[in-house]
């Protein structure tokens, strides 16, 4: 009696199995969705890097929107619908906010966001060693390279502003002008014009490829980098007017010296006109012949420099403090750099995070560079 029960119980089992299939769908297999067919809405893939943040180009392709799936017409599940719908819509929200700014500035950008930038870039092409980029593709590599000025900066700081920061990397005069006005309140049109602060209230650069160092990568590259150095300088650990000018520069020149291993960036209103041997020569061997000699510049007077006032020698000298610091105290350097958002003072700062006056920093300094920088 048993076994005869089993058998009905499997024989009812197994007439039940087709009718459950049924139920799902031959198309999707169930899940609601299908890939989409489009091939404009994929990710790219430049330099090895693949295009995994938001950008207009892939966000504003109608068909998917970069999710690569579409809604599966025949069996029109309601739990895969909504999760598409809101993606669609999310996304489509953020291009419309986008593209607001190609009105306002009167440019046809490329939007991209990444972790820790907002880019709006508008050069129409751009060479990179053998490769001349579209405005879209060169955009994508200029995200990476911005977001790996902040992986610098986070390292050293151990911290990142709270939000995201905004570059304006556009073409010409005349966009520049109009981008710095419209987004920044004043019209500017040399170099690059920088607007500090935490990201909800500013925090942003607007610059472009001036002639003539700067309409190659090799000339703009450490340009952007120096100036998102300067945003993100000025935006970790909250913002505090005047924040002392050596470490502000400092930082710049230290991560344009980790991704370029040499400085070639000084704005228009950081050097005077004219040439300064400062520019081209190293500035290791310079600073290590200095401190042999006991000719090194004095800390305790550079730091009461305003930026206007750095020489090339004593952005050198700011730059070989920064390297210093982390090189030796790195764990200590965010306490330090914290106290100086808190207080500006650098003399008490340095008190606080290292129990250093300032002329025994310039001792420590010394022994660094005599057992570093040495050829």
């Amino acid at each position: 009696m048993m076994v005869r029960h089993i058998l009905l119980a499997l024989l009812l089992f197994m007439a039940a199995v087709p009718a459950i299939a049924q139920n799902i769908c031959i198309e999707c297999k169930g899940v609601g969705s299908l890939p989409c067919p489009s091939k404009k809405c994929k990710d790219t893939v430049v330099f090895g890097t693949k295009t995994d943040f938001k950008t207009d180009a892939i966000w504003g392709e109608a068909c998917c929107r970069g999710i690569q799936k579409v809604l599966c017409a025949k069996c029109q599940n309601p739990i895969a619908r909504a999760e598409i719908e809101n993606e669609l819509t999310m996304r489509k929200s953020w291009v419309d906010r986008m593209r607001k700014f190609d009105e306002e500035c009167g440019t046809k950008f490329s939007h991209v966001e990444t972790e820790q930038w907002i880019l709006h870039y508008s050069i129409p092409q751009w060479k990179i060693g053998d490769a001349t980029l579209n405005r879209v593709k060169a955009s994508y590599v200029w995200a990476v390279r911005l977001d790996s000025v902040s992986s610098l900066m986070r390292a050293a700081l151990q911290q990142t502003p709270p939000g995201k920061c905004t570059s304006f990397l556009v073409a010409t005069r005349d966009e520049q002008k109009r981008t710095t006005l419209t987004q920044q309140g004043v019209g500017r049109d040399a170099q690059a014009f920088n607007t500090y602060g935490v990201p909800s209230s500013g925090a942003k650069f607007t610059t472009r490829p001036m002639p003539p160092d700067m309409t190659v990568d090799d000339g703009f590259h450490p340009h952007v980098a120096h100036n998102a150095t300067h945003i993100l300088t000025q935006a970790t650990y909250g913002f505090i007017q005047e924040f002392p000018s050596w470490l502000d520069e400092g930082m710049s020149h230290w991560v344009e010296l980790q991704l370029f291993e040499k400085a070639t960036t000084f704005c228009f209103h950081e050097l005077a006109p004219g040439k300064d041997p400062w520019r081209q020569n190293d500035w290791r061997k310079n600073i290590y012949s200095a401190v042999a000699a006991k000719k090194d510049l004095a800390f305790a007077t550079i730091l009461t420099h305003d930026m206007d006032k750095l020489t090339v020698q004593e952005k050198a000298y700011t730059w070989s403090y920064v390297e210093f610091l982390i090189a030796t105290n790195g764990p200590k350097f965010p306490t330090l750099f914290s106290e100086l958002k808190k207080d500006k003072d650098t003399k008490k700062a340095l008190q606080k995070a290292l129990g250093w006056s300032t002329v025994q920093f310039q001792e420590e300094w010394r022994k660094h560079v005599l057992k570093t920088y040495a050829p």
